[in-house]
């Protein structure tokens, strides 16, 4: 899809390569969701446990997310090392397009299981689903505005970049009007004589899910740039900052007599 466009195109993620997107900032991300994956399958297991609402069921979806954790563990070991970081930095781009992925929507299950445990009104599963859905929506339309601006040439060099977001009024206008409008169907629901629950934590769960998966949608493409330039060019491969600094101290020669 990209192939026929050059280097030249994608100059704006060489810049995040070397900046917020280096190798060793790119580990401190996976390290951190690293530790808040943990206290969600914490408190998720805890649930499905110890709740007296809810299903067993919900046993094999957790199942599921420990064995990614682990995996999310392998790579927070591996990268915790700056020299493997940098060496194997294209299989740790990567890696990062799939935990951060993982990362927005795994809180998810903490919310229905919350839902289910509290003894929330039924609208308030529909009413995360139909969150869910829109931030996988808002992520699709993420990545094809990605990819339309690497076309038009804006993350070429002096160019606007990815994230203009004054010129992409329907891009930032779609998640608003979206949460509004489902928000807005909800609302009689919400304060209706028999939709009250046993605790407002579902709510507030909710919000926290909305706000990550949102914004990992946003910051999604530039990691697939960023893993796809890795891949290709090898001009992406960032060096570690000792090399780097060797490189720019000039060689000290005397003066033959």
């Amino acid at each position: 899809m990209l192939k026929q466009y050059n280097e030249e195109y994608f100059a704006k993620i060489k810049e995040a390569a070397r900046e917020r997107l280096r190798p060793d900032g790119v580990s401190v991300f996976i390290i951190a969701t690293l530790v808040f994956s943990a206290v969600m399958i914490a408190v998720s297991l805890n649930a499905v446990l110890y709740g007296d609402n809810t299903d067993s069921r919900w046993m094999i979806y957790l199942i599921v997310d420990i064995v990614l954790w682990a995996f999310h563990l392998l790579a927070a070991l591996l990268f915790y090392n700056e020299k493997l970081a940098y060496k194997y930095q294209k299989i740790q781009a990567y890696i990062l397009c799939f935990i951060s992925l993982k990362f927005s929507l795994e809180i998810y299950l903490v919310y229905f299981l919350m839902c289910e445990d509290r003894g929330a009104e039924p609208f308030m599963t529909s009413l995360g689903l139909l969150m869910l859905l829109g931030g996988i929506l808002f992520l699709i339309l993420s990545t094809w505005r990605a990819v339309h601006r690497v076309k038009q040439g804006h993350l070429r060099r002096g160019e606007k970049g990815l994230y203009n977001f004054g010129g992409s009024k329907s891009y930032i206008s779609f998640p608003v009007i979206y949460l509004g409008a489902v928000i807005a169907g909800f609302v009689p629901r919400m304060f209706a004589d028999n939709s009250s629950y046993t605790s407002f934590e579902p709510v507030i769960a909710l919000v926290l899910c909305v706000v990550l998966q949102y914004a990992i949608a946003m910051a999604w493409p530039e990691f697939i740039l960023l893993a796809y330039c890795k891949g290709r060019f090898q001009s992406f491969h960032i060096q570690p900052p000792k090399q780097r600094k060797s490189k720019q101290q000039k060689p000290r020669g005397g003066h033959k007599a």
